[in-house]
């Protein structure tokens, strides 16, 4: 075979090479690389409009050659990958920044549109451009899916620099990437939550039905919920409204803690034989007064703070074993696996008054699917905050007496939320240690405030509860008990018998009834305004403590003296009355298993971690704030109507198949704090060790379960010798139900429409 000219030169060139020693690959790279003016002369016209056709052509011919074989085919391939990765990688970097006409990922486009082609050229399928500056495409995703009938699909992206970057697709290339599982269009993801909403309510409506609750209902949890709807183009009947609904969720008791209870107990004739009563019983201070047993409880409380505020920043035990705990012992605790959850649909209907509260537990009955009179068949017990259960006693008190259960709710057994409870409660004791801040003298709890820089006026606020109690409550506790353990200059690791004998010591000196009494007695009130504010505070702590423990035999405990300490504290109006009404049925006239069943029903452990627990009051204001995000993350133009009938019975589906990121809000006390709050302490000598005049309070601070006490006492010796103000708000017993359901007979059906329409 005869050689044609180019290939006698090249085998030529290819001796040359060889003869200096010289690949023909390592001269193509350094011809390529080089930066030598003479060698980067020589291939000025490679990149250039002039020989771009003919380098491709070369880089083809290469291409050519390595597909012939499997390895070489597939390091190509992954060149091409990596190679096409980074040009998209930089194209995308760039989206958002341009102005005017411009083209948004040409390259994906045209790959993707030659694989649905075939191979053919992709720019004769569509001659749309793939990104247009023309009208602004709706920014709300609900309406995009009027898009889906000119035949394209909306893809939603973010605005950078007050910039749109919206994207169209042809459908074709839509279709193709969601049926890989790519991308999902809205439709697909309304009607997968279209199908789980009716799922929840057939649900709902089998753990509410007779036949799994014949006798006792599931736990219902409620709270009032409003959200605003805003318009931002108003016209007739399209006006910026709010939403003032109700909102909840219904938990199943759990099985273990049923399986341990006597079933005969848990019915609702038990309980009417409970409250039959209510009209004569008396109430005694004593009931609220605590137990020998509960006295001995709280003086292990007691020591576990001071242990806990010591082990945090004083001294730590040689031994742990043998030192006193820094958690006291468990009286009843609540079990921290979650049985199922049901959310409820977001209701139109608001809680915020007699009428409201009667709305609302008609649309609660519609959704369980059962009538008005199985709905008051069984014993129902709910949660609520302390203005939905005065709006249902109001609603109880104005159909009292009646003749029908369903009217007379006699059935429902309302208990005060948790969080609520001790938010309020909590807020009045502060508010009452607060002191006089324009009184350079005064030692009020605004002094400590200030010292650790913080301000005093935001304290009051109530808008962060979890803030407020630990970085005020908990925070100026710890920091007086480490003033009154420090006196000894106790640092380090000391003995366990040494550092028991440090913290009843100092209980005995500080936090006894009897140490309250004798700095009393002194001149100036500084030492015992501070001795009441460390045991005023102590509830609160141990009542925030119990609740994350889950013990609600602790909880129980404080809410005790709770009862009396609100009748001594300002604000506390309607609580002074409400709290004992909990208390009270729950202690004394419920049957004990009964009574075991609503105090577990407080607190929901919903991370199933050990000393995780929370009020269920608290775990429904978790969910409002997600359906609040979903509704403000919406866009605008988001419709309540959407949130109502699609998102709020699915909200509990956004912790499934998440990694739980758990946040620590623990207060830390560091050495600075410690060094300001001691310098402070000193200077003012809040535990008058020095009997100085400086600082001096002005205003004495009354014991406020001193104070409470003495007015139930006055109550009883001038006024009410049964103290029927607290019996007020009790549950009525409805002693004519039976009568008239025995005596009608079958003329109850006869004169049925009759006596509906009188009442």
């Amino acid at each position: 075979m005869q050689k044609t000219a180019d290939v006698i030169k090249t085998i030529s060139i290819c001796q040359q090479l060889q003869s200096m020693k010289m690949t023909p690959k390592e001269f193509m790279e350094c011809f390529i690389t080089s930066a030598d003016p003479d060698i980067a002369y020589q291939r000025q016209f490679w990149a250039t409009d002039t020989g771009v056709d003919s380098t491709i052509a070369l880089v083809t011919k290469i291409r050519n050659r390595l597909v012939t074989n499997p390895t070489s085919c597939a390091k190509w391939q992954d060149f091409i990958e990596e190679e096409t990765i980074k040009i998209l990688v930089k194209a995308t970097s760039t989206r958002g920044s341009g102005t005017g006409n411009y083209q948004d990922l040409p390259l994906l486009y045209g790959i993707l549109m030659g694989v649905l082609t075939s191979g053919k050229d992709a720019t004769n399928v569509d001659n749309d451009p793939t990104s247009t500056p023309a009208s602004k495409l709706p920014a709300n995703p609900f309406e995009a899916q009027l898009l889906d009938c000119e035949g394209t699909a909306y893809i939603p992206a973010p605005c950078i620099a007050n910039h749109w970057a919206h994207h169209l697709a042809a459908t074709m290339v839509n279709d193709y990437l969601h049926k890989l599982g790519l991308t999902s269009c809205l439709q697909t993801a309304l009607d997968a939550l279209q199908t789980l909403t009716e799922q929840g309510q057939k649900d709902l409506k089998q753990v509410m039905s007779l036949e799994q609750a014949s006798d006792l209902g599931p736990f219902i949890c409620i709270n009032n919920l409003d959200m605003k709807e805003k318009v931002h183009m108003a016209s007739v009947g399209h006006q910026t409204s709010m939403l003032h609904g109700t909102w909840g969720y219904v938990q199943l008791p759990n099985k273990s803690l049923l399986d341990s209870l006597d079933a005969s107990q848990l019915n609702l004739k038990t309980y009417l034989d409970a409250i039959k009563d209510v009209p004569n019983i008396s109430i005694d201070p004593q009931q609220f007064m605590p137990t020998q047993e509960a006295s001995n409880h709280y003086y292990h409380v007691w020591t576990s703070q001071i242990a806990h505020a010591m082990s945090t920043c004083v001294s730590l035990p040689a031994d742990k074993r043998g030192a006193i705990s820094t958690e006291p012992p468990v009286i009843e605790q609540v079990s921290c696996n979650v049985p199922p959850i049901y959310m409820l649909k977001l209701m139109d209907e608001s809680d915020n008054s007699a009428k409201g509260i009667g709305q609302v537990l008609e649309a609660l009955q519609t959704q369980t699917g059962l009538s008005p009179e199985d709905f008051s068949r069984c014993l129902q017990p709910m949660d609520g905050d302390l203005g939905t259960i005065q709006n249902f006693n109001l609603l109880c008190d104005l159909r009292h007496p009646s003749a029908f259960p369903q009217h007379g709710l006699n059935n429902i057994v309302f208990q005060l939320g948790g969080s609520h409870t001790t938010w309020n409660i909590a807020q009045a004791i502060l508010t009452a240690h607060i002191g006089d801040p324009p009184n350079a003298n005064d030692l009020g709890m605004w002094q400590l405030l200030e010292a650790l820089g913080i301000p005093h006026k935001k304290v009051i606020q109530k808008k962060d509860f979890t803030l407020m109690l630990q970085h005020r409550n908990w925070s100026i506790w710890q920091l007086s008990v480490i003033a009154c353990v420090t006196l000894d200059n106790l640092l380090g690791t000391l003995p366990t018998d040494k550092w028991n004998d440090t913290i009843i010591k100092c209980y005995e000196r500080f936090c006894l009834p009897q140490a309250r009494a004798k700095a009393a007695k002194e001149k100036t009130p500084k030492l015992h305004n501070l001795l009441t504010r460390l045991q005023e505070f102590s509830t609160v702590i141990e009542a925030n403590n119990a609740t994350k423990a889950g013990d609600v035999g602790r909880l129980m405990n404080v809410w005790k003296i709770w009862c009396v300490m609100s009748q001594g504290l300002k604000g506390l109006t309607h609580y002074s009355a409400y709290l004992p009404r909990m208390v009270i049925p729950l202690n004394e006239l419920s049957p004990k298993d009964l009574s075991k069943l609503l105090q577990h029903n407080l607190l929901i452990s919903p991370s199933r971690r050990p000393s995780h627990s929370m009020p269920k009051g608290n775990f429904l204001d978790t969910q409002n704030y997600w359906l609040k995000h979903f509704y403000n993350q919406g866009g605008a133009g988001t419709e309540i109507q959407c949130l109502k009938k699609l998102v709020s019975v699915n909200i509990i589906l956004v912790d499934m198949g998440k990694q739980r990121i758990h946040q620590n809000r623990k207060v830390t006390l560091t050495l600075q704090w410690l060094q300001i709050f001691s310098q402070m302490a000193n200077g003012k000598d809040i535990l008058d060790s020095i009997g100085t005049k400086q600082a001096s309070n002005q205003v004495k601070i009354n014991n406020s379960f001193k104070v409470g006490l003495s007015k139930l006492r006055a109550e009883i010796s001038t006024k009410d010798p049964t103290l029927g103000l607290l019996r007020l708000h009790f549950p009525k017993p409805s002693e004519d139900v039976e009568e008239v359901n025995e005596s009608n007979g079958e003329e109850e059906e006869e004169d049925g429409e009759d006596t509906d329409e009188e009442l």
